[in-house]
């Protein structure tokens, strides 16, 4: 229970897979320049600004490339 209340603190996102942060992958809302719209899997923070390449896993969520 508490691995699942410290996720939800840490992501403020109620529809987190625990599994991802056992991992080492964080997830983070994003938008592009694009005007797209999502959330990022990663094992880095993305800052602002940053190039982030990846593959789209849906339409709101894409993967991070090493």
């Amino acid at each position: 229970m508490l691995v699942a209340a410290t996720i939800f603190v840490r992501s403020e996102m109620i529809h987190i897979n625990p599994l991802l942060y056992v991992f080492g992958f964080s997830v983070a809302s994003v938008r592009a320049d694009s005007g797209w719209q999502g959330f990022l899997i990663s094992r880095v923070t993305p800052s602002a600004g940053d190039t982030i390449r990846g593959w789209r896993v849906s339409e709101s969520v894409l993967l991070a490339r090493k």
